[in-house]
């Protein structure tokens, strides 16, 4: 490489330098104009938030001194309850023989023994309203 191939590749570095120089210098000076601005806008914000507002005077409202409005009859218009909704407790099985049971009933873990399962019972709750209760079988 001969002398005059070194020199411009010299000169060539040095101008690629002073370009990234100038690029920091001129991004440095964008993100001062930022902050500037940005500073300027809140500026008048960050001098109310040193000083404390001062206290509100806040008046309490009057309230009638006790005793002092005579005494009156009130009225009004008697409605009955309405009729029971739903159905009441206690219920109350009146008879044993409407009750239906499923074919098979709840096996023991072991299989050794078969317990009846009710399908059906029917009941009377306290309004007298008949409530029949039908449970799932317990075989899937």
């Amino acid at each position: 490489m001969s002398e005059q191939e070194r020199r411009a590749i010299g000169v060539n570095n040095e101008a690629a330098r002073r370009a990234i120089g100038q690029r920091m210098i001129n991004d440095r000076a964008a993100i001062k104009a930022g902050i500037t601005a940005a500073r300027a806008s809140t500026f008048k914000a960050d001098l109310n938030a040193l000083e404390t507002p001062p206290r509100k005077q806040v008046t309490l409202s009057q309230r009638e001194a006790r005793g002092s409005r005579a005494a009156t009859v009130g009225t009004g218009v008697y409605k009955p309850p309405s009729a029971p909704a739903g159905i009441a407790s206690p219920f109350v099985e009146a008879d044993l023989t409407q009750r239906e049971w499923w074919p098979t009933g709840w096996t023991s873990t072991d299989g050794v023994f078969e317990y009846p399962a009710e399908k059906r019972v029917v009941m009377t709750d306290d309004n007298g309203a008949k409530v029949e209760f039908q449970y799932a079988s317990p075989q899937p």
